[in-house]
């Protein structure tokens, strides 16, 4: 682990992108929900380049705007795309999921945490919901038929969903 690195973000999420890295070579990477509000992963993950997404300028975001809706410049642009505790957040988590996939190469990876249930919500900022968006995520909204789960572990104790899956596209007819 790179010096640096935050251990503020909850530490059993950043204890699986740990264990995810050590599976990936270095890799060109997009990050959706990059604003580093309790710690990042930049450091965890080998890169040649880190694009950050996110709604709110921040640090960590390179890129402003709402991933799910945004022009889309990425098609399999990627080797790895990673969102640690965002989709709880999104109201278009499908759609966040699905971009992520669109956006890295055959062959490439995706790496996802989220609460699931029985996660109390919470806010982005890990304070109350307040105003924004919340609901747990329910593990088969990150099946994805292009996904295949390399790591996934769903924990109903604290309520984590957490999934590396190398990205595979298959011709079908």
């Amino acid at each position: 682990m790179a010096s640096g690195v935050s251990t503020h973000m909850h530490p059993e999420a950043f204890g699986f992108c740990v264990q995810a890295a050590l599976r990936l070579p270095t890799a060109r990477v997009i990050e959706v929900g990059s604003a580093n509000v309790n710690g990042s992963v930049r450091d965890v993950f080998r890169h040649s380049e880190w694009v950050g997404v996110d709604l709110h300028a921040g640090p960590g975001v390179d890129v402003v705007a709402d991933w799910t809706r945004m022009e889309f410049p990425f098609d399999e642009e990627f080797d790895l795309a990673v969102s640690t505790e965002m989709l709880e957040h999104c109201e278009l988590a499908a759609t966040a999921v699905d971009r992520m996939v669109r956006s890295v190469r055959t062959g490439g990876h995706v790496v996802i945490t989220c609460a699931t249930d029985p996660r109390k919500p919470h806010g982005c900022d890990g304070g109350p919901v307040g105003d924004e968006f919340y609901r747990n995520v329910e593990p088969a909204l990150v099946e994805h038929p292009q996904l295949v789960p390399v790591l996934s572990t769903v924990d109903t104790v604290i309520g984590d969903l957490y999934l590396l899956a190398r990205v595979e596209r298959r011709l079908f007819g």
